[in-house]
């Protein structure tokens, strides 16, 4: 508790930075390749959202996004294939433990799983 009110100044901003810098990476990425995905958040939380539509409520969400299914393959591949653990409510919590080089680790990681998931190729069919 001392480490963190001493050094509230930067543990801070840099927990911003890093959630930011994720939000930014991803949605660029979604919106260039025309993905239907898009990423929210605060701070150091996010949650990806299987539309690219706004989203307002709990319920909207629900309505727009795709499948339950389609979702939790995705994530069970982000967590089998990339090593990128994502609780059971699809927060994404970044910590003063993640350095840069794991935020950009896990954006590789979900931007590797949206190619696989949306971009056609000789593997995968295209998801709509």
């Amino acid at each position: 508790l001392k480490y963190f009110v001493t050094n509230k100044n930067s543990l801070y901003p840099s927990l911003n930075e890093n959630g930011i810098y994720l939000r930014n990476t991803i949605n660029s990425f979604c919106k260039r390749n025309k993905i239907p995905v898009r990423m929210i958040g605060i701070g150091s939380m996010s949650r990806i959202l299987f539309t690219n539509k706004p989203v307002n409520s709990r319920r909207e969400r629900d309505l727009l996004e795709c499948s339950v299914d389609f979702q939790n393959s995705f994530y069970y591949y982000l967590l089998f294939k990339k090593n990128i653990l994502v609780n059971d409510n699809r927060v994404i919590f970044i910590s003063t433990a993640h350095k840069k080089k794991h935020i950009e680790a896990i954006t590789q990681g979900i931007i590797d799983t949206l190619v696989n998931f949306y971009l056609p190729s000789d593997f995968f069919p295209v998801v709509k």
